[in-house]
């Protein structure tokens, strides 16, 4: 589904409304000066993202290549100029899910091919995006192994994603799951872990 979404401004604040009927969840923002990108799931299917400057712009959204009928979800984005956004996620298959990677070039979203480990059944997935240059990109999130969810970082090169090796604190059963990323150059880019699970209460 399209998500409409506009800007009202006030001489102290700008606040984005949604319209009630819309079912939208917004995940992840990028902001840069005079314009921002949020991004997330949208109906029960849909990924979406919204862009404003002066106003909101939904016109053209992602595509969901896990179809109508499946999960399609945008965790991350990262914005490099208005013509030049990546935002990552996940789709849902048959199997399992998969990771999502789509890119912005001022005119419409482009699904790009992205890497994904294990067989076709391990769950792989993306919650974090970082964008240094045009050549330069980051993103990150987990796949599963069957004995626990191990990192995944992959990289672009201004040409293809590759998966990255990663490391995995603890033993072979420990989950361990990247959240999100920052870069500052192309030699330095740094991912932090998703917090563990609260424990029940007592």
């Amino acid at each position: 589904m399209l998500l409409r979404l506009r800007i009202e401004s006030t001489a102290r604040k700008s606040r984005a409304k949604i319209p009630s009927k819309a079912s939208v969840l917004l995940a992840a923002v990028a902001l840069l000066p005079g314009l921002l990108t949020a991004v997330g799931a949208a109906g029960a299917a849909g990924a979406s993202a919204a862009t404003c400057g002066t106003s909101w712009s939904a016109a053209d959204q992602p595509p969901n290549p896990g179809g109508p009928s499946r999960p399609n979800i945008l965790n991350g984005v990262a914005l490099l100029s208005a013509g030049n956004a990546w935002a990552v996620g996940l789709y849902s298959t048959a199997l399992a899910d998969k990771t999502l990677i789509v890119h912005w070039n001022g005119t419409a979203w482009q699904v790009l091919p992205s890497p994904n480990r294990g067989g076709p059944s391990h769950e792989n997935f993306l919650n974090g995006a970082a964008a240094v240059s045009s050549h330069d990109i980051w993103a990150v999130g987990s796949y599963d192994d069957v004995a626990a969810d191990r990192t995944l970082i992959e990289h672009w090169n201004g040409t293809m994603w590759k998966v990255v090796p990663s490391p995995n604190l603890g033993g072979p059963s420990n989950d361990n799951i990247l959240a999100g990323v920052a870069a500052t150059s192309a030699s330095n880019a740094r991912a932090c872990p998703a917090p563990p699970p609260l424990a029940a209460p007592a």
